[in-house]
């Protein structure tokens, strides 16, 4: 089955996509787990922890501040290169086309489509 498959038969009401021959996302769902459970851990150490946020101020001002114990830091977000007036900025590794997007997945093993990003900074950086 292609991996277009899936989206092609999404239900646009409910916008779930149902998978099929997923065993190895359980070994995926540990590890996010304990790493979750790391990061917590980790934040509650720290006297003034800070966490970086991909969106900006004005337009999630109460949901960055209702952490009591965590800063929460707006940086973004990434803006799409359709909604500026040039093409110097792209937040895409490839052209923008469905297909193309489809082609890149569907070359892939499935236990590769699996991406995380998980950042520490020292504390300079973030001051």
């Amino acid at each position: 089955m292609d991996y277009s498959d899936y989206f092609k038969n999404c239900d646009a009401k409910d916008k779930i996509m149902r998978y099929q021959d997923c065993h190895h996302l359980v070994q995926l769902i540990f590890l996010l787990l304990s790493l979750m459970t790391w990061i917590i851990a980790m934040l509650s150490s720290e006297e003034n922890p800070r966490v970086l946020v991909n969106t900006f101020d004005a337009l999630e001002f109460y949901a960055l501040r209702i952490l009591k114990h965590v800063t929460m830091v707006g940086i973004g977000p990434s803006i799409p290169s359709i909604f500026l007036d040039d093409n110097t900025f792209r937040a895409d590794m490839i052209e923008i086309s469905s297909k193309n997007y489809m082609d890149w997945l569907n070359s892939k093993i499935r236990d590769q489509l699996s991406t995380y990003h998980l950042v520490v900074t020292p504390k300079y950086q973030v001051n």
